[in-house]
C-alpha cells in the first residue's frame, strides 16, 4: 500500500483540480459566479441556497446533476484511498485514526452529494431550512473530517521523524 501512495496522491490531486476547474467554468459561471454547494467550506444558509438555485441556469443544473455528480462520485473514494495509503506510511494509533476518519469523511461526502442533488432537484422555491441545514451540515462535517485526517497523518509523520 505504501508504494501506491505516490500515484494515488497524484491521481487524487489531478482529479481534484479537474473537478475544481469543471465546477468553476461549467457550473459557477452558470450561477453568476457563486460557489457550488460542495465547495462551501464554511457552509451556507437557506437564503444563500435559494440565491444560488435562482441564479443557476438550466444548463448549470444539468451539469451539476450530471458530469459533476459523476466526478464527485469517484473523488471521495479516491481521497479516502489516498489517505489510507498515506496512513500505511505512519505507525501506531494515529494511522488507524487517520484511516478511519478518512472513511467516515468519504461517507459524509457521499451523503452530502445526495443532499445537494436533492436541493438542486427541488429548486429555490422547493427547498426548506431543514433540507439546507442537512446538506450544509454534511458539507462542513466532510471538510472537518478530511482536515482531521490530514492533521492526524501530519502529526504521525512528524512524530515518526522525531
Amino acid at each position: 500500500m505504501v508504494r501506491l501512495f505516490p500515484p494515488l496522491a497524484a491521481l487524487t490531486a489531478a482529479w481534484f483540480v479537474g473537478m475544481a476547474v469543471w465546477s468553476y467554468f461549467a457550473i459557477s459561471r452558470e450561477a453568476g459566479g457563486l460557489t457550488i454547494f460542495d465547495a462551501r467550506l464554511l457552509g451556507y444558509g437557506l437564503e444563500d441556497a435559494r440565491l444560488f438555485l435562482r441564479e443557476l441556469s438550466p444548463l448549470g443544473k444539468v451539469r451539476y446533476l450530471g458530469p459533476m455528480r459523476v466526478l464527485d462520485s469517484v473523488f471521495p473514494a479516491l481521497l479516502a484511498l489516498t489517505l489510507i495509503a498515506a496512513a500505511f506510511r505512519v505507525t501506531g494509533r494515529l494511522a488507524l485514526a487517520a484511516g478511519a476518519t478518512a472513511l467516515v469523511a468519504a461517507g459524509l461526502d457521499y451523503a452530502e452529494n445526495a443532499a445537494v442533488a436533492g436541493l438542486l432537484r427541488r429548486g429555490a422555491d422547493g427547498i426548506d431550512a431543514e433540507a439546507v441545514a442537512i446538506a450544509c451540515g454534511l458539507t462542513m462535517a466532510k471538510f472537518a473530517l478530511y482536515g482531521a485526517a490530514f492533521v492526524l497523518l501530519a502529526v504521525g509523520h512528524f512524530r515518526g521523524r522525531a
